[in-house]
């Protein structure tokens, strides 16, 4: 596709949304992907995963509501392709921006939406291929259900209360490795946790 990096890393939904349309500035990770150094200042391509529970989008969407982010219908966020590009700055271990959790943030600017293309995802830094299809809503995104007054709103106090660490349910885990809770998490370039 013309114009949008060869390069790209997988993020969950809603992340990856936030990140094209929502303002969000840094991509959480344990640590910074192998191979980073040589992509800062350059453009990479934002892969939405196909995986995408309900906490994990429920977290998303209350803490994005709780910054002034209004998080769209889980039925309507791609899941299984790319769907923008941004281009990528420092790799961070402190940040001031409301997006950062740590323990390491790749700083993304310049976001830009393109026409959504289906593309299989990896770990880490990959270069991707047109191909596949995106993943069809399960019944729950598809529901009135998923959005209403009736599901539960989490928060970032409730979150720390749990029995799983906060990075646990805040960070982009790999689309393969569910973490606790479902809630988005951390992975290295192996696949752990």
């Amino acid at each position: 596709m013309v114009g949008v990096p060869e390069i790209a890393i997988s993020v969950r939904q809603p992340w990856a949304w936030a990140i094209v349309h929502g303002g969000k500035d840094i991509e959480n990770r344990i640590r910074a992907p192998a191979g980073t150094a040589r992509l800062i200042g350059q453009g990479v391509a934002i892969h939405a995963a196909r995986g995408m529970t309900q906490q994990e989008y429920y977290v998303a969407r209350d803490f994005m509501a709780s910054i002034g982010v209004e998080c769209p219908l889980p039925a309507g966020l791609y899941r299984g392709g790319i769907i923008g590009h941004a281009t990528l700055g420092a790799v961070v271990t402190q940040s001031e921006s409301a997006w950062f959790f740590g323990p390491s943030g790749l700083c993304l600017s310049e976001p830009v939406e393109v026409h959504p293309v289906p593309a299989v995802g990896q770990l880490g830094w990959f270069k991707w291929v047109e191909g596949g299809a995106f993943d069809a809503p399960k019944p729950w995104m598809r529901s009135g259900r998923a959005i209403g007054r009736h599901q539960p709103r989490y928060t970032v106090s409730d979150v720390a209360a749990a029995d799983e660490p906060l990075l646990d349910l805040m960070l982009t885990p790999s689309p393969q490795t569910p973490l606790p809770l479902g809630g988005e998490g951390l992975h290295d370039e192996k696949g752990g946790a």
